[in-house]
């Protein structure tokens, strides 16, 4: 059998994939996952934009602060130099 995620060979009985941890839904125990749960991919495109906008943040956040240290960094050194 193989993984519908990432292709990766998988036995029969396992619960789910080892390398991405896609459910394997033929296992007894994954049976009823969907009917508790519903479809986790659908709730994942819905929130994908928001999670990729708060990345986007960070990343904005700690690209300022590396600048802002390294000018504090730099006038303290011409102030020393000069």
């Amino acid at each position: 059998m193989k993984c519908p995620k990432c292709g990766n060979e998988m036995k029969e009985e396992e619960r789910c994939c080892l390398r991405c941890g896609e459910l394997n839904y033929s296992n007894p125990l994954n049976k009823n996952y969907l009917k508790k749960y519903g479809d986790r991919k659908k709730l994942f495109k819905e929130n994908s934009f928001i999670f990729k906008k708060r990345n986007n943040r960070r990343k904005i956040l700690m690209v300022i602060a590396i600048l802002s240290f390294i000018g504090i960094i730099s006038y303290i050194i011409y102030v020393v130099l000069k």
